[in-house]
C-alpha cells in the first residue's frame, strides 16, 4: 500500500508547468503499480490516462515551444513575429499568451505539430547490466540519460527515476513525472513491495530453504539495521546447473564493462523474494549476513508493476498501462 508524502522534484499545489517538461513549477501527481508495460513505439504518442484530473496550472506560449523543441526563446520570438506559430489553428504572435495545461495542446510551430500533453504517470524501464542509476555519470559509464531520448522532448524534465539499480544488479526501474508519488513509493512506511530474483551461492539449501525463509522474516541485521525479507521460491540448483549460470553471468558481466568478482562463487539457488524498504544494497546484504552471498539480482516488480521480459527486452521503456494507471489513480485520490 501507499499513502503520500513530500515531495522532492515539484512541490503540491503550484502550477504544473514542469509537469510538461518546465522548470520551476509543481504538479500534483500518483503512483502506480500494475501489470506489465509496453515499450514505446518509435514515434509515440501516448495520451492521458482517461479521467486524469491532474490540476497542471498554465504556462507561458514561448515556454512551451522552447521546452517542447530544444528552440531558444529568442528562436521561437522570431518565429511568433514571423506567422510561424498556430494556437488551435490560428495565427498567434503574442509569446506571453498563457495556455491551460492538462490536455493535448493544438500547438504548430514552423509547420510541426507539436507533442505538447502531459507526461505519463509512470514509466517502466528495463535496466540492462552495467548502466548506472544516474542521468549522468563523470566517469562516462553507460547512465540513464539515454532512457527516454524517444519520448516527446518536453515529457523528458518531467521524469526522474524512482529510486536506483545499482550497476551491477538489472531489471525493473520506474521513473516518475511526480515528486511527492515517489515518495510514496521509496518511503518505507508505504510498504510497498519490490520483488527481486537473485542467484545466491553459499551452502547447499538442503531443506529448500526453510530455515533461511524464517531467518529472512525475523530480520538480519546489517550495517544499515535489520531488514526483513519475505521468501517466496526457492529454485535448488545443481552443481552444474550452477556452474552453467556463473559461467554466464561473468560473461555478462564482461560485456557489460564491470569489474568481475574475484570472490565470486557458485550459485546453489535462485531466489524469489520481496522487501519493503529500499536501502543501498540492502538485499544483498541481507543475503550475504544470512550466508547466501548473492551473485545476480534481478529486480521483477515494484509494487504492482511487474517486469515483462518479452513485452519490455532490457534496455526498452514504456508507459505503464491499463490496471496500472486505473491502480495510479485511485492511490492519488487516496482510494486504497
Amino acid at each position: 500500500g501507499a499513502r503520500a508524502l513530500v515531495s522532492h522534484a515539484v512541490l503540491a499545489g503550484r502550477a504544473g508547468a514542469s509537469a510538461y517538461g518546465l522548470r520551476g513549477g509543481g504538479a500534483r501527481a500518483i503512483v502506480s503499480t500494475s501489470v506489465n508495460a509496453t515499450a514505446f513505439p518509435e514515434s509515440p504518442e501516448p495520451v492521458p490516462a482517461e479521467g486524469d484530473d491532474r490540476e497542471w496550472g498554465s504556462a507561458r506560449l514561448d515556454r512551451l515551444i522552447a521546452h517542447a523543441t530544444g528552440a531558444s526563446r529568442k528562436d521561437v520570438a522570431r518565429a511568433l513575429r514571423k506567422g510561424l506559430v498556430l494556437v488551435d489553428g490560428k495565427d498567434e504572435r503574442d509569446g506571453a499568451r498563457k495556455l491551460q495545461l492538462g490536455g493535448v495542446l493544438d500547438v504548430v510551430y514552423s509547420g510541426e505539430a507539436l507533442e505538447l500533453r502531459p507526461p505519463p504517470l509512470i514509466v517502466a524501464f528495463h535496466k540492462p547490466l552495467g548502466v548506472v542509476s544516474s542521468m549522468s555519470d563523470d566517469r562516462g559509464r553507460a547512465d540513464l540519460s539515454s532512457v527516454l531520448k524517444d519520448l516527446p522532448p518536453i515529457w523528458i524534465a518531467s521524469l526522474h527515476p524512482v529510486g536506483r539499480l545499482d550497476a551491477d544488479s538489472t531489471g525493473l526501474l520506474l521513473f516518475c513525472s511526480d515528486g511527492g508519488l515517489t515518495q510514496r513509493l521509496l518511503h518505507p512506511r508505504f510498504e510497498t513491495q519490490k520483488e527481486y530474483v537473485a542467484l545466491v551461492s553459499g551452502a547447499p539449501l538442503t531443506d529448500g530453504g526453510a530455515a533461511l525463509r524464517e531467518v529472512l522474516l525475523g530480520g538480519v541485521k546489517t550495517t544499515e539495521g535489520t531488514h526483513v525479507a519475505e521468501l517466496l521460491e526457492v529454485k535448488v540448483m545443481e552443481m552444474e546447473e550452477g556452474q552453467e549460470a556463473a559461467a554466464a553471468h561473468a560473461r555478462a558481466v564482461a560485456a557489460a564493462g564491470l569489474t568481475a568478482n574475484a570472490q565470486a562463487g557458485i550459485p546453489v539457488a535462485s531466489l524469489r523474494l520481496s522487501v519493503t524498504e529500499g536501502k543501498h544494497r540492502m538485499v544483498r546484504r541481507m543475503l550475504a549476513n544470512a550466508g547466501h552471498p548473492v551473485e545476480a539480482l534481478h529486480r521483477v516488480r515494484f509494487g504492482a508493476v511487474e517486469l515483462n521480459s518479452d513485452r519490455l527486452p532490457p534496455g526498452a521503456s514504456g508507459a505503464i498501462e491499463g490496471e496500472a494507471l486505473l491502480w495510479a489513480e485511485a492511490l492519488r485520490r487516496g482510494e486504497t
